[in-house]
């Protein structure tokens, strides 16, 4: 079975969302979705996902930090974040200074998927640079409930042009990406979400990006299957809850 870790193509189609559980996924306006970051690599087309989690630092997915062609992690000083933007022209431009992920992830697997980027300078707070509080540890969403999911990716799985995207996904139960996914899925770290009869879901290039339920960050977009937005086929997100304590200590100081 093939799973996909959604890279983006910097210069291909930007939207991010396929058809959403509650209807169409749509265009996000300035302040709409204020904690979105949108990262890049120089001398690559690979694009992520992130979301701010303080003025210096951003969380995302661990693979976002790998070039998936040779496995090895790209150098820090070529990575770029970008805040307050709804397209890839514009927003707020920092540097990457330090990356970092857990010690149990393993580039191409979906474990442990979360990494922090701490920026050059600290972004300025405006309506539309805004941090967003995070689970708790331990803390688990419901099954049934209603979350966001936004990115800068491709809105179908042969692209789709456009810029920031939001949709509504639907927490599933963890049984069904067990089945889907196998030993790739691990429901203590993991969240299942998204699929359904409509196929909502993240793509290409919206790896790292947010999962928000109630104004709290509760996944990471990890990986799904190599089709975007596979009707009835969800997609994983590393649970922010399993790790808020590696988040909180990995950041004082």
């Amino acid at each position: 079975m093939r799973l996909v870790l959604f890279y983006g193509v910097l210069f291909s189609a930007l939207l991010s969302i396929t058809q959403g559980v509650t209807g169409p996924g749509r265009n996000v306006a300035l302040g709409e979705v204020p904690w979105q970051v949108l990262i890049l690599h120089d001398n690559t087309t690979y694009k992520c996902g992130g979301t701010l989690y303080d003025e210096n630092t951003v969380i995302t997915a661990a693979h976002c930090l790998y070039d998936k062609r040779t496995n090895l992690r790209f150098p820090v000083e070529g990575i770029f974040v970008f805040a307050g933007g709804i397209n890839e022209v514009s927003g707020d431009g920092r540097r990457a200074v330090r990356v970092s992920h857990p010690d149990g992830y393993v580039q191409g697997g979906g474990v442990d998927d979360i990494a922090l980027i701490r920026v050059s300078v600290p972004f300025d707070f405006s309506e539309e640079i805004v941090p967003i509080r995070i689970a708790g540890q331990g803390s688990h969403v419901e099954i049934g409930v209603a979350c966001g999911l936004s990115g800068f990716g491709y809105s179908r799985e042969n692209g789709g042009t456009g810029g920031l995207r939001e949709a509504v996904v639907e927490i599933r139960n963890p049984s069904i990406c067990e089945t889907e996914f196998g030993s790739n899925f691990d429901s203590s770290s993991m969240i299942c979400a998204g699929g359904g009869t409509l196929g909502t879901g993240s793509c290409n290039g919206d790896s790292g990006g947010p999962l928000v339920c109630n104004r709290v960050l509760q996944g990471v977009v990890s990986y799904a299957r190599e089709k975007c937005g596979s009707t009835g086929i969800p997609g994983t997100y590393t649970n922010v809850g399993a790790f808020h304590d590696w988040i909180i200590e990995s950041t004082r100081g």
